[in-house]
């Protein structure tokens, strides 16, 4: 494929806006290899998506980040089918799912501006998170040699870490890490709604396993608590750090001037 055609934008041939009244409480909306596509979906979710990409993950950024919507935005639910024209659909065969999710929040945002009007911009909001530190005892993590090779199984992130999840004969659950540096632990733990900053001021990369807490409800074998904070879900103490609770800041969305896009 030639630089020409990696450096040209994603661009919608096909957009097709409907509106759903089903009453169902099942939402999804992402890029895909052809385009994209949302079920029931608020606008506010799709605007989150077009101007908040997580190069880290594929999270749905939280719609409590766009700002200045009409309350419609958030609460009125659309069908999006939105199929890229055949040079980008070639274009996106090389793509990795971050370039793919970046190339397609960019066609997303012409799509909303020609079919909703929308003018909006990003602007710094500060919401709830963590700052990761390192622990009043020290750390308890091992250093990774320089130049070791990365093992074989797990998940490998930009090629520069692993992890995998493990799960210890007595049934307790790990998440273990290689190579991995503070920085790029911190933007992991914090893709989802719940943003990280790394504070240890470590510089090296380490391997260690991080267990989870118990879950179960004492008295109650297999039962499970419900979703608990990131703080506490893990027990930090044993490799030497510490979650403390902040605001932290992050990008979200303006809107200046949005309208009910027209169904076809």
């Amino acid at each position: 494929m030639s630089s020409q055609a990696q450096d040209r934008p994603v661009r919608f041939d096909v957009v097709s806006i409907k509106a759903n009244r089903s009453g169902s409480m099942n939402v999804s909306s992402g890029a895909n290899n052809t385009g994209y596509n949302a079920t029931n979906a608020p606008l506010g979710r799709v605007i989150a998506q077009a101007y908040l990409v997580s190069t880290n993950s594929e999270f749905v950024p939280p719609v409590d980040w766009v700002k200045g919507a009409p309350a419609w935005v958030m609460n009125e639910r659309y069908d999006i089918a939105a199929k890229a024209d055949d040079a980008s659909i070639e274009a996106m065969k090389s793509m990795t799912n971050a370039q793919r999710t970046a190339a397609v929040a960019e066609a997303l945002r012409a799509m909303l501006a020609d079919r909703c009007k929308l003018t909006a911009r990003t602007i710094p909001i500060d919401v709830p998170g963590y700052a990761l530190l390192v622990s009043k005892r020290g750390i308890k993590m091992k250093e990774a040699a320089q130049g070791e090779p990365l093992p074989s199984g797990g998940l490998t992130f930009g090629g520069a870490w692993k992890f995998t999840s493990v799960r210890s004969p007595d049934g307790r659950q790990s998440s273990k890490y290689w190579q991995i540096s503070m920085p790029e632990l911190a933007a992991f733990l914090g893709s989802g709604a719940t943003p990280v900053v790394d504070q240890t001021g470590l510089s090296g990369r380490y391997d260690f396993e991080l267990p989870a807490v118990d879950t179960a409800m004492p008295g109650e074998e297999g039962a499970s608590m419900p979703r608990i904070d990131l703080a506490h879900r893990f027990d930090w103490g044993a490799v030497g750090l510490d979650m403390k609770s902040m605001k932290v800041q992050v990008s979200g969305v303006a809107i200046d001037h949005i309208e009910r896009p027209s169904e076809n």
